[in-house]
């Protein structure tokens, strides 16, 4: 009877487990940090899952997403946990702050943000090593005062942890603003993005005009014309270059340059003109000598 008994079969007591890294909750955006591995915990009433990011500082601790799909019901996990569906308070943030960045002194930002999703706050600062590092926190879904069988019900929480010696504090907000949410959950009362929002009141009216203008001004279709970039005048090279031997500056007498008129008038020069006759010559001389008699008589 002992050989025909089944053998008890092993059950995992722990309600996390390791997923593959195409079932995330969300991702980063293009250009990373990479996904590196998931685990996924199962609560009373959600699942979370913390997605490990890559990692190239040597602040302690991981980069890491943890994402809260909250309004799940479970009903396998025995004295199982429910995740919080309300709104972090500032004590349990700084909570938070202590667990993923121990020992990195963070500064809360005073801003208004808010990404695709809806508004989120962040802290950041430096770690001993010199890295950036910031951890920013958001809620999807308001909680509601009094629920009842027709309210909705559903939110999502948002952790971002990252440490970065090469990115300042913009560039890793920007991973924050650019954060993709890949999972629903397919029931009709689970609706943390609440209603979808309605157009402005003026559109589609009389005496309300649309100008095509953004934060930098007019946007229109057609191209801004190119204009050629003009090249820079190079600079005249002087005419006495100085000797590397004596240092002292050397006449260069320039060549004459002729041109095509000099030319022709050179030409024009070299026409054989011949002598006057011998009898004009003589009556010259003769003229001139009279006159020089004349002259002398006179005097």
């Amino acid at each position: 009877m002992a050989a025909c008994a089944k053998s008890p079969k092993v059950e995992p007591l722990a309600t996390a487990v390791t997923v593959p890294i195409d079932q995330a909750f969300a991702t980063p955006p293009p250009g990373g940090p990479a996904i590196v591995g998931i685990v996924e915990t199962a609560f009373l009433n959600g699942k979370q899952q913390d997605i490990a990011l890559a990692t190239r500082g040597v602040t302690p601790g991981q980069n890491l997403l943890r994402v809260q799909i909250i309004g799940v019901t479970s009903n396998s996990i025995e004295n199982g946990s429910s995740l919080s569906e309300e709104i972090p308070t500032q004590e349990a943030i700084s909570k938070e702050h202590a667990t993923f960045l121990p020992g990195v002194h963070l500064k809360r930002s005073p801003y208004l943000l808010q990404n695709q999703y809806g508004p989120f706050s962040y802290a950041a600062g430096r770690s001993s090593a010199g890295e950036t590092c910031l951890y920013a926190w958001q809620q999807i879904g308001k909680p509601q005062s009094r629920k009842t069988i027709f309210s909705p019900r559903g939110a999502i929480q948002i952790r971002l942890r990252l440490c970065d010696p090469a990115l300042d504090e913009r560039a890793l907000l920007e991973k924050m603003y650019r954060l993709s949410i890949n999972v629903a959950v397919l029931d009709p009362s689970w609706g943390p993005y609440g209603e979808p929002l309605r157009p402005p009141a003026d559109w589609g009216r009389t005496s309300s005009p649309i100008v095509p203008l953004s934060s930098e001004g007019f946007v229109g279709v057609v191209p801004n014309r190119k204009v050629p970039a003009r090249g820079r005048p190079r600079q005249a090279q002087s005419a006495i270059p100085i000797s590397a031997a004596t240092k002292t500056p050397t006449t260069i007498v320039p060549s004459p340059v002729t041109s095509t008129t000099d030319k022709a008038a050179e030409g024009a020069l070299d026409v054989i003109v011949p002598p006057p006759p011998p009898a004009l010559l003589n009556a010259g001389t003769v003229a001139k000598a009279d006159t020089t008699e004349t002259v002398s008589k006179t005097e």
